[in-house]
């Protein structure tokens, strides 16, 4: 993908857009065969690959960790605050560190 990104900066968006439908797998090519432009092609890619969190599954985890026998705080906090950053809502990764 690097050396399509170094090449891509010097080519028309048609040919972009070629070149990349060039790096997809024949089960994906379907999906953007149709799009408009290279801009069009990234945007779908990205939707069928870059999946959303889950943020109640999220919450979930969250919310059931519990400190491990033999984990430092210091530990246990960090595996916390990791945790947290897959909740989208402020308020619920507060609310979860403090519970436990």
């Amino acid at each position: 993908m690097t050396v399509y990104r170094n090449c891509a900066e010097t080519v028309t968006q048609k040919l972009r857009k070629r070149i990349i439908s060039n790096c997809l797998s024949p089960s994906v090519y379907p999906c953007v065969e149709d799009a408009a432009d290279y801009e069009d092609v990234v945007r779908i890619s990205k939707s069928l690959y870059v999946k959303q969190k889950n943020n109640v599954f999220a919450r979930h985890l969250l919310a059931s960790r519990h400190q491990l026998q033999g984990e430092t705080l210091s530990e246990y906090l960090q595996v916390l605050k990791t945790l947290a950053k897959d909740c989208t809502s402020l308020k619920s990764q507060l609310l979860c560190i403090v519970k436990n």
